[in-house]
């Protein structure tokens, strides 16, 4: 298989003007959010504000780190043609597909074991865990039958 540059190039500045437009997301996001939450009364202690503010960072920070990593790809000819080789090898596909399968699957137990132990505290954390575990099997069953027709 032939690696073409151009075309991985252009491929990645779309990722990137994505990414460059989804670095605003998470802040709008807090910020609009969090006035919505003031005006109607609600106030949180700061301990939740600070986790807020942390978990926006994160975002933030894994926004720019793909953002950089494009940019490298777009201006190194060396770097992109060593990583999609990389990418692309038989065996990376192999470990990255078995890492995702077992971490749905655990994550999948996990969130029922923690719905198990909310139903003894918290009737609406019962139910939001309940409704998170339909959303992964539902998106499991049906990400199952799309790949199951497609190959």
């Amino acid at each position: 298989m032939q690696f073409d540059y151009a075309k991985k190039r252009k491929h990645t500045i779309g990722k990137l003007v994505v990414m460059s437009l989804a670095i605003v997301l998470p802040i709008i996001a807090y910020f609009v959010l969090g006035y919505i939450y003031k005006s109607v009364g609600g106030d949180d202690p700061l301990d939740l504000e600070i986790l807020r503010v942390l978990v926006l960072v994160a975002c933030e920070l894994v926004i720019a780190a793909k953002i950089f990593f494009y940019v490298r790809i777009i201006a190194s000819e060396d770097y992109a043609t060593n990583y999609f080789i990389k990418k692309n090898d038989e065996r990376n596909v192999y470990i990255k597909q078995r890492t995702t399968t077992f971490t749905m699957k655990f994550l999948l137990y996990v969130t029922a074991l923690e719905m198990i132990i909310a139903g003894f505290f918290s009737k609406l954390l019962f139910y939001s865990l309940g409704s998170v575990i339909i959303v992964m099997g539902l998106t499991y069953f049906f990400t199952y039958i799309y790949f199951n027709k497609k190959y």
